[in-house]
């Protein structure tokens, strides 16, 4: 029994990698909304590393005002 349940399994898998769908067209890129991306995706980094920058220099002056009482 169960290898009839494996083999129908197996069956249907093949039938279904084997079936042939039509191709899709292919996609095209959008020019202005990639340079919107990119202009985003760079901008939060900069605002990131800016912000664990300005965050690391406020930590050390913290801990020199500490040392310093």
């Amino acid at each position: 029994m169960t290898k009839l349940l494996s083999g129908v399994f197996a069956f249907f898998l093949s039938a279904l990698a084997l079936a042939e769908a039509p191709p899709e067209p292919p996609v095209q890129e959008n020019d202005l909304g990639m340079a919107i991306f990119a202009l985003l995706l760079v901008g939060s980094c900069v605002v990131v590393g800016w912000m664990v920058w300005r965050n690391h220099k406020k930590e050390q002056q913290q801990k020199q005002e500490g040392k310093q009482a």
